[in-house]
């Protein structure tokens, strides 16, 4: 499988990393102001190594659309984190897994 590294990042050693991330927002949580929470966190290889929780920006009416809010700012972690391994020389496994 190709790796995808940016041009001025370290060449990779060792062996891969797989990167495992976990996502929940619950709807509704401040009764004042109507907005749900995102709740993540970050594995790899089984270890945690960031956990991340805020409230969220907007106000969704359905569960769903909270945690398509919690998931976008998932993915986003995850480039970041993906990215910032490379940079430090480590070698990232091409797909990363969100449940």
């Amino acid at each position: 499988m190709k790796k995808i590294i940016q041009g001025d990042a370290p060449i990779p050693l060792g062996k891969e990393v797989i990167l495992t991330s976990y996502v929940d927002a619950n709807l509704y949580h401040d009764v004042l102001t109507g907005r749900s929470v995102t709740g993540t966190f970050h594995l790899i290889n089984k270890t945690l190594f960031d956990w991340y929780s805020k409230k969220q920006g907007t106000v969704e009416m359905a569960t769903y659309g909270s945690d398509f809010v919690a998931a976008c700012t998932e993915v986003e972690q995850i480039k970041a984190n993906k990215l910032g391994l490379q940079y430090l020389g480590v070698s990232v496994f091409q797909k990363s897994f969100l449940f």
